[in-house]
């Protein structure tokens, strides 16, 4: 029997708050709570939640505003179900994701995690909605894969509970703008994922998650997450090798994305690109996918 915990953290999440929480409340499958955890928010999040009078809405508001990923950890502490789900704010999700997954939980009790293909859904940018992947995404243990080309939303995923009872504090306050890729490449390390190959999580990207400011400092934030692995042996040397490399494109995206128009025109040529106007000025149009 499967109940699962769908932990949302809102910090002035108005904005799309009132389809984040209707998408869970049309979801086929129907034995789930909510743990919202309010995080001094100032805006009306919590009058669009009263909104929604559903017994398996339960809400808890910080006494002190906190970073994401600590209050994450203390709205985890509430869950009482067997299956872990997070949803953020400006996300929403496919009226049959839950019942998909737990589909696949209940075929094969060797399964860790369900995770899904997903929806990039540009806000306010003029941009089409953007299929995470059109091959199939990686089963099994997958870390290796994972390194080779990060297609991970952490809405997309439902986590066993008991699987994520060995990890002390499952997302570090340390590194906040990694923490999600942190626990999930520690995760994948040990754990089975299998796949729903169809998009059912729809994940939002808009200004205010999308800035090159925040992009830099993940990128910081990577290289001194990559010496603490270092110095704790947390990964093997060939793991390491594929971790760096995947921060180096990490670096040369920034560096192309930072580029002025006149810039980038001048780094093709330089470089020689065979590329014609017309496509070079649609890769630039689109360099931020």
């Amino acid at each position: 029997m499967f109940k699962v915990s769908v932990v949302i953290n809102c910090y002035n999440g108005s904005k799309y708050l009132q389809k984040t929480l209707g998408s869970l409340i049309n979801q086929s499958f129907q034995n789930w709570e909510l743990i919202f955890w309010d995080n001094m928010s100032k805006d009306e999040s919590f009058d669009i939640f009263k909104k929604f009078k559903d017994k398996r809405f339960k809400y808890y508001r910080s006494q002190t505003h906190t970073t994401l990923h600590k209050a994450r950890n203390l709205a985890l502490k509430e869950c009482t179900g067997n299956i872990i789900g997070f949803l953020d704010t400006d996300d929403y999700w496919h009226k049959d994701k839950l019942k998909l997954q737990l589909e696949i939980f209940k075929r094969n009790k060797y399964i860790d995690c369900v995770y899904s293909k997903f929806w990039v859904k540009y806000e306010n940018f003029f941009l089409p909605n953007k299929l995470v992947s059109l091959k199939n995404l990686p089963t099994g243990k997958i870390f290796n894969k994972l390194l080779d080309e990060y297609k991970f939303a952490l809405g997309s995923a439902l986590f066993k509970r008991e699987k994520l009872n060995n990890f002390p504090n499952i997302f570090s306050e340390k590194y906040d703008l990694i923490s999600d890729f942190d626990f999930m490449v520690k995760f994948a390390k040990n754990n089975y994922l299998e796949c729903v190959q169809k998009p059912i999580h729809y994940y939002r990207k808009h200004k205010s998650n999308m800035s090159l400011v925040n992009f830099k400092t993940q990128i910081d934030q990577m290289n001194f997450w990559i010496s603490d692995c270092e110095e704790k042996k947390i990964f093997s040397m060939d793991q390491m090798i594929k971790i760096k490399k995947h921060v180096i494109k990490m670096q040369s995206k920034y560096e192309i994305q930072k580029m002025t128009s006149k810039e980038f025109f001048n780094f093709l040529f330089l470089k020689k690109k065979q590329i014609s106007i017309f496509k070079a000025i649609i890769y630039y149009f689109f360099k931020n996918f």
